[in-house]
Parts: C-alpha cells; structure tokens; sequence
C-alpha cells in the first residue's frame, strides 16, 4: 500500500505532520480525520525511504523527560484509532509519526516491534519504566483483559490532562513568588555591596561615630564584600549536604512531611495530591482493578511519603474488610466532606464516579488557590522588601541628618 504524507493542525492548534499508509487517498484522508487532525495537505509519497515526521534532533530530545501532555496526546490517539477497527500494531505505527517528543516515539515504536513478536501491551510497556508512568501497568492490563482497550486508554488520556492541567497550575503558582524572592534578593544584595560603599568612602570623611544602626549595615556590606567567595563556597556545599541527605529515605520523609506543612503552599499541595489520588483510584477501579491493588498502587505513586503512608494503612484495613470510606475516615490527611462522599458512592455502587467528582472538586480548588496565590503572596513580599530597603536607606541618610543638626 502506498504511504501519504500529510500536513495539518490538530485539536490544540499546533502544527503537525506525518505518514499515513492507505489503500488510496480517501482511506488516508478518513485516517488523518480520525486523529483529530485538520488536513492543509496531503500528497502520495515518492520516496519511501525517509520519514519527515521522525527526523529530530534526537540526541538532545531523547535525554528530555517525556512531558505529560505528549502522553496525553499518545493515549488519546491511540484511544481514537482502536475505537476506529485500526489493528492495535498499526495504529501504534500511526500515533509514533505523530508525537514530538523522540524518547516517546522511540518507546511507541518499540511496543509496535513487542506486540508484532506476541508480547501484551502491559508487558511492552514495562519495559520502559522512565517513559510510562507505572500506574499504567495495571490499567493497561485490566484493559486488555476485559477488552476495553480503547474506552480505558480514553479515560487515561482524559485523567492525564486533569493532572497535567493540576500540575501546570501549581508550578505557575510557586514559580511567580519565587522569582519575585529571587529579584528581591538581587536587588538587596546590588544596593549592599555597589551602593552602600559608595555612602562609606563619604562617611569616612566624617569626624564622629556613626549612629549603631548605620554601622552595621556598613559592617554586612563589608562582609558580603570581603566575604563573598566564602559566602558562595559554604552555600554550595550546604545546597549538596541538604541535595545528599534528601536523597536519604530519612531525609524524604521529613521534606515529605515539612512541605505539606508550609503555610499556604502546603495546602495547595495536599488539594493538588488528593486530586492525583482521586483521579488515579477511579480509572483503577473503573478499569476493573480491586480496591487492594488500585489503593497499593495508588500509594506507591503519590508522589508524597505521607499520603504513601496514609494510603498503605487504608488499604490494610480494607483488605481485613473495613470499607474505603471508613478507613479513609481514620486518616487525618482526608476531608470529612470527602470520606462522607466516598460514602454515599458505595451506598449506591458508583465509588468510581464518585472518586472522579472528587478529583474534579479538589482540581477546582487548586486552580481557585492557584490564582489567589500571587494575590496573596505578592504584596507580602513587597512589604518585606520594602521594610528592608527602608532600613537601608534610613541607616545611609540617618548620619547626614545627624550631621546637617551640628552644623
């Protein structure tokens, strides 16, 4: 059959191209319409030997972490090719000339090669650890048991975009406050050691003590000063003993535990990983996985050592036949509104359903917090720079005044 080349836009808008192998330009057409994909051109190919969709800088991409939304992308279209009667082989074929990221087509074309040589879709995966997340594992599995492949990889596709969407808000939320401190500090640390020696050399000229204030802020400049290489050689090396212990399961645990507690941004993080619990649980569940397992996977990918913890005595208790609800009840880290929900969920057999109306609530939290964040935060920090650089500038002009009081 001959290969078409083509050239569009998908759902996002973003521009896309590829090869799509037809029996003739109609059926190549309805294949690219399938993906979700707005056709600009599409040509028969001449030479079959070289593929545009996979030529790629791949020594940097493949050393890039796989991104979330390019699962996201992988699963939907995967999901719309099987619904569509596309061989599972084939259609794995097709999604791999679509996906930007090279690590993941390598990994896509790797599980075509698997599956060709009689391997299952959850054993192909296995293989490759870094680039699909390991709750897939048993998703995938009761997937391809129950034969509803097409109808879990869609509830994937629609789970990844939740989170990522959960993901993208908390690091924009975190990353402005951050980059405001880090301005602040500059411009701090400029004023000390380019702007108040400049007031020092002209003090010096001055016969009388200097008020204390005025004093030791000319002192720190110094320090700073004379000091900096130390200064910037003992942050190093605090930044990799702290790098080095929170390596440790120790030293996990505690940065675990302290985030959680931060104030403001520990709330944040705590919606945001019941939202990942919630989310992942129902597809689990929903996909035909039993409680026991989905709680002990779901655990194991939290993302947090006391939700890990939190969730690993939840699921002994449901193994000795306590309900999710009320073993949920027993751990502080989950809402009474949640455990009452999880509640009603069981009473009328749709936990599922109801395990996603909570990953829902707790993905609008987040967004609401997010955005309330830098309102919140950012006036804080102005005033404490603000504070700070008032005392600067009160401790250069203080000894003028008092010098202008003599004369």
């Amino acid at each position: 059959m001959p290969d078409y080349a083509y050239k569009g836009r998908n759902e996002d808008g973003r521009s896309v191209d590829g090869v799509i192998t037809a029996i003739s330009e109609d059926a190549a057409i309805k294949q690219v319409l399938a993906l979700g994909i707005t056709i600009n051109t599409l040509k028969e190919r001449v030479d079959q030997q070289i593929n545009p969709a996979t030529v790629r800088k791949k020594k940097s991409k493949t050393r890039k972490k796989v991104k979330g939304e390019d699962l996201h992308l992988f699963t939907t279209e995967l999901a719309t090719l099987l619904d569509s009667g596309v061989s599972l082989v084939r259609s794995l074929e097709i999604v791999s000339t679509q996906i930007r990221s090279e690590k993941l087509a390598h990994a896509v074309k790797s599980l075509s090669t698997d599956i060709k040589s009689g391997s299952t879709l959850k054993d192909a995966m296995a293989k490759h650890p870094k680039v699909f997340p390991a709750v897939w594992e048993h998703i995938i599995d009761a997937g391809e048991m129950s034969g509803k492949l097409p109808f879990v990889l869609a509830e994937l596709g629609r789970s990844l975009a939740m989170i990522e969407g959960i993901r993208k808000k908390v690091v924009s939320a975190l990353i402005y406050p951050g980059v405001l401190i880090c301005v602040a500090i500059g411009a701090i640390l400029l004023f000390m050691t380019k702007i108040i020696p400049v007031f020092a050399t002209l003090f010096e000229q001055f016969d009388k003590e200097l008020p204390a204030i005025t004093q030791a802020v000319i002192g720190l400049s110094e320090f700073l000063q004379k000091g900096f290489i130390y200064y910037s050689l003992g942050s190093v090396c605090i930044f990799l003993l702290l790098r080095s212990y929170f390596a440790t399961e120790r030293g996990k645990d505690w940065l675990h535990r302290t985030v959680l507690k931060l104030p403001v941004v520990g709330s944040l993080l705590k919606d945001a990983i019941i939202a990942r619990i919630s989310v992942n649980l129902a597809i689990l569940i929903r996909s035909g996985v039993n409680f026991v397992q989905a709680l002990d996977v779901t655990a194991k990918t939290s993302g947090n050592r006391v939700f890990e913890n939190a969730l690993q005595k939840i699921m002994e208790e449901v193994k000795s036949g306590v309900m999710l609800s009320e073993a949920m009840m027993n751990q502080p880290l989950f809402s009474v509104m949640m455990t009452q929900m999880l509640t009603v969920g069981e009473e009328i057999g749709k936990i599922d359903e109801m395990l996603s109306k909570i990953g829902e609530y707790y993905e609008s939290r987040v967004n609401v917090f997010a955005d309330r964040l830098g309102t919140l935060i950012e006036p804080a920090i102005m005033v404490i720079v603000g504070t700070i650089v008032g005392i600067l500038v009160i401790a250069m002009f203080l000894p003028m005044f008092t010098m202008s009081d003599i004369l």
